[in-house]
């Protein structure tokens, strides 16, 4: 029998149904949810939980929807190729080695395109291994494996069909924690969809030693996982689950939350006999400690049983939770509905409407140097006032390390990697629409107000702006005093529209030269180093290259420079709300203040930025006030980030927020909607120099990983260790395995918007990239305005 998915593609082999006993099986769920993806939202109307124990509960994550997020064992790990669940072993598209996903004749497979193709895997301790590949040829039929950098063996595949190969690992070949397989092979020139094919791959189960494989084995492919069973008169869509099967979910649980299931036998067609099946919970903690059983239960073919288990134990951690199925041999369980859900959670979402938009993106402001964020010596109180009249998110990464790909962030709601600019060289490409264009189109004024040369006309920013003025290509003024001033004279004017105003300060960047009044209040010491205000830009590069050298003094009068300029722009900051209010529109519009990047000094023995992706660099502050639609003083520790701004002030002003735009909408984050389990904060570094050198971040909540490269991995606990000192990716598996997972899945996403989503590139309607659009030659006096910033030395 043969099943349709919703988007037309054709399973054999890998659906069943179910009948007998009163139990029937309908046709497969969708793979995906795509857009339509509200785990992080509460329910308000879900017939799933009608006459359950959870009735009147709120729905935070739906385990049938994101099965492909969790690592499936079933006598042995198994990783199902073309299908969005080889996302998290594979690192998504990145360097991974791996082209299209693709179903054909009713196999989903994955080609492998580029040598080293690459996969990442956990072990609760090192041992012997066996790796069963099925494969199918391609372009080439020879290729090597190899296990954390040791070799495995070489591989002949002999026919044009379908192929299953062992290849063998000694336990000295295995380790504890994350084990790196790869498999190198010849450049192919067979093509497929214009892209290399060397070979394809189906799936590849991970077997330790002494697992004994039943005869007729069936391999858990995610689409036979999802079925829906009618069990007496009550239909639910469930994970069916064979004996021996395990699930893994990594999720952060939120607090008062229960995982809600019901379970029954499923047997088969003609099957008499009465057995039972039983499920265990069992949850590990990413801090540490021994995993705890939560629940043993015992399901039979009468009816549905409904149960919930309480997670309480692990409230506000990352933790692993594993589904662990055991019976007889034969014999599978559905869980219907089963769900993470929290006790009632109504959030009233107000329906007001704000008049007019403000963005103040105050240049190169790390959030730790505010008093609103952390214990600092800097004075900021007007705004630590204005964050208490606001909404303040405590864990805003940049998508970026420096300007030009954070800003586009912000003015595109979409990530770096989706809107390309992010080289010094790259220009915004017209095929992305920007804030200014959207809200012209709206009926606003729309002014733009920048002090630094990154947002110039020459990389494409200055398109859709009914005032534009960028102080570095027009060698005005760029003191904070400055910018508001004519920032609110643009404000004034606008009598008959609502305005959209974007500002970015430049005060906090190089060149660090605050008036005296203010650096006498961090350094009143005479100083006569090598230390110049006017000449930061530069002895920041000349350390960096270590042509310079600076002692103790030094470093501390170049921190008092950079903590002078934060202290001026507060008071200036001060002014210009003291202005809006005086022109009568504070309260009728929202305002968003943030910054696109930090600074380092010293923290890990550089300066400056656009080098690492440090929390000194990634951690910025973002606080958003309008009056009536976000409440005052409330903190939200949600993981966010800039890409979210444009769609959050679309929001607010009752624009439509366009299809294809990646960030997500803050206000009901503000409003206290419950976080979403899965939810992570992503952020990236392009170098134009050497592609190869792209670096990554993921956060989710305390957790932290970074790559450099696709080998180099980095995990820290910033609740422990928030000066990012200790690598404890050996020492935490569970905290490193649910940052790779949430990362290869939002790298391979087709749809950024609904990065969760079980689809595969195939399965959507892809949404025009932007192109590498490159400025050939710049203009020298744009060279020189950059170099003055500390840039292209």
């Amino acid at each position: 029998m043969t099943m349709n998915d919703p988007n037309n593609f054709i399973f054999t082999r890998r659906d069943f149904l179910v009948a007998g006993s009163g139990l029937v099986l309908s046709a497969a769920l969708p793979v995906g949810c795509g857009g339509d993806d509200d785990s992080a939202q509460p329910a308000t109307d879900d017939p799933t939980a009608v006459g359950t124990p959870w009735a009147g509960t709120s729905k935070a994550l739906d385990l049938i929807d994101h099965v492909h997020l969790a690592d499936v064992y079933h006598h042995g790990e198994f990783v199902d190729f073309g299908t969005a669940a080889r996302f998290k072993y594979s690192l998504g598209g990145w360097m991974s080695g791996w082209g299209n996903d693709t179903l054909m004749n009713g196999v989903a497979f994955t080609w492998a395109t580029k040598s080293p193709s690459r996969l990442y895997f956990s072990l609760d301790e090192a041992k012997p291994l066996t790796f069963e590949i099925r494969v199918k040829k391609g372009g080439i039929d020879v290729f090597s494996t190899y296990l954390n950098d040791k070799p495995l063996q070489r591989t002949s595949i002999k026919s044009n069909d379908w192929e299953i190969h062992r290849i063998e690992a000694t336990q000295e070949q295995t380790k504890a924690g994350e084990n790196y397989f790869k498999l190198i092979y010849k450049e192919s020139d067979k093509m497929v969809d214009g892209i290399h094919a060397a070979f394809a791959v189906d799936y590849l189960r991970i077997i330790p030693q002494g697992t004994n494989t039943p005869k007729g084995f069936t391999p858990p492919h995610v689409a036979s996982l999802k079925q829906r069973l009618k069990v007496k008169d009550r239909e639910r869509a469930s994970l069916m689950l064979s004996s021996n099967t395990t699930l893994a979910y990594h999720a952060q649980i939120p607090a008062n939350a229960f995982l809600c299931l019901a379970g029954a036998f499923a047997s088969e067609p003609g099957q008499e006999k009465v057995v039972e099946i039983k499920l265990k919970v069992r949850v590990t903690n990413a801090d540490g400690g021994p995993p705890a059983d939560l629940f043993d239960g015992v399901y039979g073919i009468s009816d549905w049983k409904e149960d919930m288990v309480d997670l309480g134990s692990v409230a506000g951690k990352l933790a692993r939770i594993e589904l662990i199925v055991s019976g007889p041999a034969d014999a599978r369980l559905a869980l219907g509905d089963p769900a993470i859900r929290i006790k009632q959670h109504k959030v009233e979402i107000p329906d007001k409407k704000v008049k007019n938009v403000i963005v103040l993106l105050i240049d190169t402001l790390r959030a730790d140097k505010l008093t609103a964020y952390a214990k600092t010596r800097v004075k900021s109180t007007v705004f630590e006032k204005f964050a208490g009249e606001s909404a303040l998110f405590e864990r805003c990464q940049a998508n970026s390390n420096w300007t030009k790909p954070s800003c586009a962030s912000v003015l595109t709601g979409l990530h770096p990697d989706s809107h390309k600019a992010r080289g010094h060289s790259s220009r915004l490409a017209s095929s992305v629409k920007m804030a200014s264009e959207i809200f012209l189109e709206a009926g606003f004024s729309t002014g733009a107000f920048i002090a630094n040369g990154y947002l110039a006309k020459e990389f494409g920013f200055n398109r859709g702006w009914t005032k534009y003025v960028n102080y570095i290509r027009e060698t005005k003024n760029t003191d904070a005093q400055n910018v508001f001033k004519e920032s609110l004279e643009f404000i004034k004017e606008q009598t008959d529209k609502p305005f959209f105003t974007y500002i970015q300060t430049i005060d906090p960047h190089v060149p660090y030269d605050p008036p005296d009044e203010f650096l006498k209040i961090y350094d009143a010491q005479s100083y006569d180093g090598p230390v110049r205000p006017r000449s930061t830009g530069n002895i920041l590069e000349q350390y960096k290259r270590k042509k310079v050298e600076l002692n103790a003094r030094d470093k501390r009068r170049l921190e008092a420079l950079y903590d002078g300029e934060i202290n001026y722009h507060d008071v200036h900051f001060g002014h210009f709300l003291d202005g809006l209010k005086t022109l009568g529109v504070l309260d009728d519009t929202i305002i968003i203040a943030c910054s696109d990047h930090g600074e380092e000094f010293f923290d890990h023995d550089s300066v400056g930025h656009g080098h690492t992706l440090h929390q000194e660099l990634l951690h910025v502050p973002l606080v958003m006030r309008a009056p009536g639609l976000v409440p005052r003083g409330r903190r939200i520790s949600a993981d966010v980030g800039l890409a979210d701004i444009l769609p959050t002030v679309l929001a607010a002003t009752g624009q439509t927020i366009p299809k294809g735009m990646e960030g997500a909408n803050l206000i009901p984050a503000a409003n206290g909607t419950l976080e979403d389990p899965l939810g992570a904060a992503f952020s990236s570094f392009w170098s134009e120099a050497d592609s190869r050198n792209l670096q990554w971040s993921v956060r989710r909540g305390n957790w932290k990983m970074r790559m450099r490269g696709p080998v180099n991995t980095y995990v820290h606990n910033l609740a422990q260790d928030p000066a990012e000192k200790m690598d404890v990716d050996e020492r935490h598996p569970i905290a490193l395995r649910a940052l790779r997972i949430a990362l290869g899945q939002f790298i391979a996403a087709p749809d950024k918007a609904a990065w969760t989503s079980g689809q595969i590139a195939a399965q959507v309607v892809i949404k025009p990239e932007a192109e590498e659009d490159m400025v050939e030659a710049l203009p020298e006096d744009l060279k020189a305005q950059l170099r003055q910033l500390g840039y292209m030395q």
